[in-house]
């Protein structure tokens, strides 16, 4: 088993705020385009609209990654807690055995 104090908790504290920045900006950028391409925006023609829908396409699959690196960097956060927790138990027991 891998030893838990060569763990850094705060890579993944960091990698959680990063996420949740990139979601933040996906999230505008995505409402941007769908303004777009319900042709809100009277200045772009037709012709651009499927590039557009094309681009709103690839922002919500990213949304979406996002989502999912989210779930998993909480699980792993989870992991290492549970882990952490039973090396305490460990720990207390062994003191309480002695």
């Amino acid at each position: 088993m891998a030893s838990l104090s060569s763990f850094h908790p705060t890579e993944l504290l960091r990698l959680r705020r990063d996420l949740l920045a990139i979601r933040k900006s996906l999230f505008h950028e995505r409402e941007i385009l769908v303004k777009i391409c319900r042709r809100d925006c009277p200045s772009i023609p037709d012709k651009a609209i499927v590039h557009y829908r094309d681009i709103y396409d690839h922002l919500a699959k990213f949304f979406e990654l996002t989502e999912t690196y989210r779930d998993i960097e909480t699980g792993l956060m989870e992991i290492y807690l549970s882990m952490l927790n039973n090396q305490m138990t460990k720990a207390a027991n062994e003191t309480n055995n002695s």
